[in-house]
């Protein structure tokens, strides 16, 4: 397979042993730049301070050859990333995977794979499922708006398009009242409970990181920490939970992205 095109930000000689590496997933239909040029800041601020910091085109991104399979399926990609940056940098212990939406799902379902990652970075994880998307959409966006005088006034007018807000709600309304599908094995479970699956069989530790001003992390919120299997096997010590409620999706609002750099800068300390 096409291997994939990798930038490495390498940091002054160490006065101690460095014992982690970070290497940033992307995913999406993004490269190794990040929006806003936000995966160059970071690493060069992390390299600064003494982290290695490799970041990568998956397959069919960027400058990296192939065909891009999802994010679901970048198991090899992960994996020689890893391999390359080991070869390159041979004293260093263990590695940290980063991502942002799906390149965070894409870390974590590969986390517990590999011996040589001791942590992940996980930064708005992607678990839209069609049911969660339209709950998140009722919840946080429409009836937002219903609290909102100007709203009704316009309303009233015939100067709001609903958009399609009756059709979500009709459909919620049915799948109350309807049942749930039986699932054959765990490739069949939804998006959210196999990620967690793959997260509870991570022995490393985890860093969670969610927008305030963001529906992906709203979903995650509804369905991935809503299941018993996130209370049971991935609260506790392992878990560093990080919200940061001005910032958006990708942290662009001024000082967030900083505000980011600066939580793993602390999470990463020997």
């Amino acid at each position: 397979m096409p291997r994939p095109a990798p930038d490495r930000h390498q940091p002054p000689p160490p006065r101690c042993a460095i014992r982690h590496r970070l290497i940033i997933v992307v995913g999406g239909p993004q490269y190794r730049v990040g929006a806003h040029r936000s995966f160059v800041t970071m690493a060069r601020d992390l390299s600064d301070h003494g982290v290695p910091v490799l970041r990568f085109d998956c397959r069919g991104m960027g400058d990296s050859e192939g065909e891009n399979p999802g994010f679901e399926a970048l198991d090899d990609d992960i994996h020689l990333a890893i391999d390359w940056f080991f070869d390159h940098q041979p004293a260093l212990q263990s590695v940290v995977l980063c991502g942002l939406c799906d390149g965070a799902s894409a870390a974590a379902f590969h986390a517990h794979r590999d011996a040589r990652i001791s942590g992940l970075i996980l930064m708005n994880p992607w678990v839209r499922t069609e049911s969660s998307h339209e709950t998140a959409l009722i919840k946080h966006y429409y009836a937002k708006r219903l609290f909102h005088r100007d709203f009704w006034s316009r309303l009233i007018r015939g100067q709001v398009n609903l958009g399609e807000f009756p059709a979500l709600l009709y459909k919620k309304l049915r799948g109350l009242m309807g049942t749930s599908a039986g699932y054959q094995s765990q490739d069949d479970l939804p998006l959210p409970e196999r990620l967690v699956g793959a997260l509870a069989a991570f022995s490393g530790r985890i860093m969670l990181v969610k927008s305030g001003h963001d529906l992906v992390a709203r979903e995650f919120e509804k369905e991935a920490e809503s299941l018993k299997l996130w209370q049971s096997a991935i609260k506790g010590p392992k878990l560093t939970s990080l919200h940061l409620p001005q910032s958006d999706h990708t942290f662009s609002e001024p000082g967030a992205l900083d505000d980011l750099i600066a939580h793993i800068k602390g999470w990463m300390k020997p």
